[in-house]
């Protein structure tokens, strides 16, 4: 009886129930900006740029994350799925599956095919045939939905403060109805003339146009047939005065100028360009030529340049509150700044701010002096905002994402605290005020060797920081990638987004007050609007 029993007793093991693994959502799509100023180099815009595959990336992580968690409810034992964590993919059907079941479907369907009489093609209709050009796949580009989560979800429209943010689009993102619900007042949205071609893009621009949207046409060297029909479309065009000729371009522009439409020059990256773009007759210039030295705008051996110079060594020498404030009276313009940055914060704690000694006592010394040494890069002889100032912005930016970088990690590669990276971004570009090489201008100061070497060549944990820094600028994700290794390897490229939407936003909360709320509208609502003005 009991040998019975003992196999009544035995129970298959009943498989563990399954899991479900939290959905993962897409890393932010931003990855870079390059400024656009004016003629007075005052800062107006920024192209926006995005990474592509950030939804397919996360589709792919929750079918490994889910197939995990079913091999796990199946009874897989932990050594199978320790040796398939090592490589995730193996998760995931392989290409061989997927050819072998569509050869197998093909192979039925050539089956069926061959019982059925196919009709003998005319001679003409062969040749036909043979003269069809195969479909093209379309272009590799960025999804709507991938624009729209990292200007609303992670904070890129609220980074851009006053300026402009341009954003480039293709066919299938300008016929998307859904591009209604960016605000038309804060994005421009660039168009490749070629796809004006296609009527349904050629309508779309009308409706968009008449709706205030702010169009860029793009990528065209001459005044091409309907120019006429099609420029008043736009409010701006972008052209590449590096690689067009010279008298077309003058045309361009004259006829932009009769139209009252803004001409944009690309890749002005040296002062050289810049000096060029604006002999031509451009309005608007893209790129970073304002990060060289200019001997209109540098500080040669006169009054000024000591000051600085002497400035300059006081705050990078823990000064005390009664030094800083005397030194801060032989430079009034520097002094002026600093308390206006001090009002911005003062209004938000309701605190009055009438000179530096107000704003130290309010922001703190380690604060103000930080802010000192940047606003020695406030050339402001245009009497704009501070964030309208490009060298200003772009040093500060800098240097919030090198300390925000640097937080992530920790002491290690001889970085003793992130004051060094903030000091080492701050300081990066002092070479531009004074059209001297870093090394000789900063040999005179106390500082660091880590510091110094970092920004001088680019050497040690803080240079292959500064290297990064410089980099995601730019917005090149190659070399992102290639420099996120060893001691920065903590640095992914979501940590390198976050860390800058969040530097830009730490300069524009402290340089503006309240922005007002961008706001987003309704774009099945906006389509309807539009359909009815357009009846």
């Amino acid at each position: 009886m009991g040998f019975f029993s003992k196999f009544k007793s035995s129970k298959p093991e009943e498989p563990e129930e399954l899991v479900l693994p939290d959905p993962i959502e897409p890393e932010n799509a931003y990855f870079g900006r390059e400024p656009i100023v004016d003629k007075n180099s005052v800062l107006m815009g920024f192209e926006l740029f995005f990474r592509m595959g950030t939804e397919a990336d996360a589709e792919r992580a929750n079918a490994i994350a889910l197939r995990r968690a079913e091999m796990i409810a199946a009874g897989a034992t932990p050594e199978e799925i320790a040796e398939k964590d090592l490589n995730p993919d193996s998760y995931l059907p392989s290409e061989d599956d997927d050819n072998t079941s569509a050869e197998s479907e093909g192979a039925t369907e050539g089956a069926e095919e061959q019982q059925v009489e196919t009709p003998s093609e005319s001679p003409e209709e062969a040749e036909a045939t043979t003269e069809e050009l195969p479909e093209q796949p379309p272009e590799p580009f960025v999804k709507l939905s991938e624009i729209m989560r990292a200007l609303r979800e992670k904070g890129v429209a609220n980074s851009l403060g006053r300026q402009i943010g341009f954003i480039k689009v293709n066919r299938e993102i300008l016929l998307d109805k859904k591009l209604r619900s960016v605000p038309a007042l804060k994005f421009a949205l660039e168009i490749p003339h070629k796809l004006l071609a296609d009527p349904d893009v050629l309508k779309e621009c009308e409706s968009l146009n008449r709706v205030k949207y702010q169009l860029v046409l793009t990528d065209f060297d001459h005044l091409f047939e309907g120019h006429q029909e099609i420029l008043p479309l736009f409010k701006f065009v972008k052209l590449d005065p590096a690689h067009s000729n010279p008298e077309q371009l003058k045309a361009i522009i004259e006829k932009c100028h009769e139209l009252e439409i803004r001409a944009l020059a690309t890749d002005v990256n040296t002062v050289e360009a810049f000096h060029q773009a604006k002999e031509l007759g451009f309005d608007l210039f893209e790129g970073y030529f304002f990060t060289h030295a200019a001997p209109e705008t540098s500080l040669h051996r006169d009054e000024k340049h000591f000051k600085l110079l002497k400035l300059l060594t006081l705050l990078l020498s823990n000064p005390e509150l009664s030094q800083l404030d005397s030194e801060l009276s032989e430079n009034p313009t520097v002094a002026k700044h600093l308390i206006k940055i001090a009002e911005i914060e003062g209004k938000r704690k309701h605190r009055k701010v009438e000179n530096v000694r107000d704003a130290v006592v309010l922001s703190g010394i380690k604060r103000i002096t930080r802010w000192t040494q940047l606003l020695l890069y406030a050339n402001n002889n245009a009497g704009v905002h501070l964030d309208s100032l490009p060298l200003l912005q772009h040093v500060c930016v800098r240097a919030f994402f090198m300390e925000n970088a640097a937080g992530r990690l920790g002491a290690g590669g001889g970085l003793a605290s992130t004051d060094l990276a903030f000091l080492t971004g701050g300081l990066s570009l002092v070479e531009v005020l004074f059209d001297k090489p870093s090394r000789e201008v900063l040999q005179d100061f106390n500082l660091p060797h880590v510091v110094v070497d970092a920004i001088s060549d680019g050497s040690g944990f803080l240079g292959q920081l500064l290297e990064l820094a410089r980099a995601a600028e730019l917005g090149d994700e190659d070399k992102m990638r290639l420099l996120a290794v060893d001691d920065l390897e903590p640095l992914t490229m979501q940590a390198i987004a976050d860390d800058s939407l969040h530097a830009i936003r730490s300069f524009v909360q402290q340089t503006q007050e309240e922005p007002d709320e961008d706001e987003w509208p309704d774009a099945e609502v906006e389509e309807a609007a539009d359909e009815q003005s357009s009846t």
